[in-house]
């Protein structure tokens, strides 16, 4: 594991410790995410991502991305 994840890890179990992290800050599951929210994993990631508003995707078309490994 690199530090750079052990900081983001430690940052989220804070948060979440706190009432949960608010729009945009790193989380690794929704329970981190304050209510509302949920854990958005970056792109090429598993373990770690954003929290965002889980009602920002509604609606949306994915049907034309391209979801091929590159």
């Amino acid at each position: 594991m690199n530090v750079k994840t052990l900081i983001g890890m430690v940052l989220v179990s804070f948060l979440a410790a706190c009432g949960g992290a608010a729009e945009g800050e790193e989380c690794s599951t929704d329970a981190d995410c304050a209510d509302g929210l949920h854990c958005e994993m970056h792109e090429g990631e598993d373990d770690h991502g954003d929290c965002v508003d889980e009602h920002d995707h509604e609606g949306e078309d994915h049907d034309d991305e391209d979801h091929s490994e590159e």
